[in-house]
């Protein structure tokens, strides 16, 4: 197992497929497929609230087809702890959400927290992963010192980075589940 996660590690956890099993890019083809059913659904027969319940990582995978998340970003949201409730609020306009956050009952009524985002679970989700857009948009730097802020150093996609700490000696270690 462990030769599994070391190659996981390598492809990113989007696009490494498990043995016998299937790839974070087939579980986005099937909820964008779902995505479209459902707000045909909704439009024919209005509803106020709507409950999905799921695992984690396609609960992860819902909001990046929704909110037209990068796999860098995807890859840094951690996976929902055990019956979490991630909730998703109406927005103006026909099927528009914004990602509220994780609810967090209490006896008072509860509230919403922060999704886990970053190395450490302890960045706050970029504000623009909250609120559905329309095609991005990519900038790609003039300058190659431009990718070394250390807020980036973490993304898994970040090969420059990568090829650096194999140079250095440095061991590769899985921080995410």
């Amino acid at each position: 197992m462990e030769q599994v996660y070391k190659e996981r590690k390598r492809f990113g956890r989007f696009y490494y497929r498990f043995p016998n099993g299937e790839a974070g890019t087939d579980v986005f083809d099937r909820i964008s497929d779902f995505w479209s059913s459902l707000l045909r659904s909704i439009d024919a027969s209005p509803v106020e609230n709507l409950v999905l319940v799921s695992h984690g990582l396609l609960m992860r995978i819902f909001c990046m087809v929704y909110f037209h998340w990068t796999v860098e970003e995807f890859e840094q949201v951690w996976n929902p702890s055990n019956c979490e409730v991630w909730a998703l609020e109406k927005g103006r306009g026909r099927g528009s959400y914004n990602l509220a956050g994780r609810w967090r009952p209490s006896p008072s009524g509860g509230s919403f927290r922060e999704i886990r985002f970053g190395a450490k679970k302890n960045q706050p989700l970029w504000n623009h992963m909250k609120f559905r857009r329309g095609p991005r948009v990519f900038v790609v730097p003039s300058a190659d010192e431009a990718l070394d802020d250390p807020m980036l150093a973490e993304l898994p996609g970040n090969r420059r980075q990568r090829v650096l700490d194999e140079e250095a000696g440095e061991e590769e270690v899985e921080t995410q589940e």
